[in-house]
């Protein structure tokens, strides 16, 4: 099979990651996607044709089947990967501009000069002299990576190993950077507690005052409030007044026990966004290296970090309705494919939304030619 040459456009993470040489691997999404009958047949776009099979076709609608026994998904689609196959180049298109509109030579301005050509992520937004081209619009005399697939799967989203994961250029810096905004929206006061008195109870700084000034009244004159720095403890605190979240650092027994929950549960809310940013040690002694994000305090942990970064990351991107539109350019419906195992039909902007939970996925690995 002759081997051909594609733009592929590229997340601002992902080039990041690539250029440290910790991706090798990238997932997107199947569309349409495959379906498999209780029979392990699978089909892909529109099945059947008067009760029969349609044959394999490319490109317009592709229609293929198992031929009625268990079949591989990769053996049914994986030749037919608009991100390439085995011995195909990518070159990648990410966010740039040419430093001087004037001389820009994708609008006829000039010659060539690589050295003008800025790229979103190697930049920072006060950088930009001139507005940001989406990777799209990228030309192939500015795309400064090269790849070549190596292989190529079709699987769920949900069947990537902590290995593909960390593949994927997928960190615990990544989650962490992930997770900070919706973290520091989580309301956090200092531990507290009192001393002389109770024993046990957590308490912020405004409640620990008005217990002891109560206790006073009491007839308790040893009563003082204590705490107020970093303690390490077996978990998330809460005031048990106010219930408002008290800042700790987590043993290693709670790290592992956080990290279960999220994996389970994902991490949803301010509150566990927190929790996690502890879990990784961002507050307190920190446990991440600037070399490369690697965990380092708790290393055999780091596939199962990566994994769940990976998954942050996932919905980050695709867990959101985005718009389809029809032959008028009118909006006709909404898809999402989220990592978590649901499928549904919901109503967003009063248009359907097609919720594909847990899809199937071109799984991609490659290495790096040209850099």
């Amino acid at each position: 099979m002759k081997t051909k040459e594609r733009g592929w456009p590229a997340y601002q993470h992902e080039v990041l990651a690539i250029l440290a040489g910790r991706q090798m691997q990238f997932r997107r999404v199947i569309k349409p996607q495959p379906q498999q009958s209780k029979n392990g047949r699978f089909t892909w776009g529109t099945p059947y044709k008067l009760g029969k099979p349609m044959p394999p076709r490319i490109p317009g609608g592709p229609r293929f089947c198992g031929g009625g026994k268990k079949v591989s998904i990769t053996d049914l689609i994986g030749e037919y990967c608009p991100y390439g196959v085995p011995g195909d180049r990518l070159r990648v298109r990410e966010t740039w501009q040419y430093e001087d509109a004037e001389y820009d030579p994708a609008l006829g301005g000039g010659p060539i000069y690589p050295e003008r050509i800025w790229y979103r992520a190697d930049c920072i937004e006060e950088d930009a002299k001139q507005p940001w081209r989406p990777s799209i619009h990228m030309p192939r005399w500015a795309s400064r990576l090269l790849l070549e697939v190596t292989d190529v799967r079709a699987e769920r989203v949900q069947e990537i190993s902590e290995e593909d994961a960390i593949a994927e250029g997928a960190s615990a810096r990544l989650l962490g950077n992930l997770i900070e905004p919706l973290a520091n929206r989580c309301k956090v006061k200092p531990l507290h507690w009192i001393n002389g008195a109770e024993d046990g109870v957590n308490y912020c700084n405004v409640c620990a005052g008005k217990r002891v000034r109560k206790l006073h009244k009491q007839e308790k004159p040893d009563a003082f409030v204590d705490g107020g720095g970093n303690f390490e403890e077996t978990g998330p605190k809460f005031c048990d007044t106010c219930g408002v979240v008290l800042d700790c650092s987590y043993t290693d027994r709670a790290v592992k026990e956080e990290l279960d929950h999220f994996e389970e549960y994902g991490i949803e809310g301010s509150t566990n966004a927190y929790s996690a940013l502890n879990m990784l040690g961002w507050h307190g002694n920190p446990i991440l290296t600037e070399r490369c994000g690697d965990w380092a305090y708790m290393p055999e942990l780091t596939g199962r970090v990566s994994r769940l970064a990976f998954r942050i990351l996932w919905d980050s991107i695709y867990a959101k309705p985005k718009p389809t539109m029809d032959g008028k350019g009118n909006v006709s419906h909404y898809n999402s494919y989220p990592w978590e195992e649901i499928t549904e039909t919901r109503t967003h902007r009063s248009k359907p939304w097609y919720v594909y939970g847990n899809p199937y996925v071109f799984a991609n690995t490659f290495k790096v030619v040209k850099q």
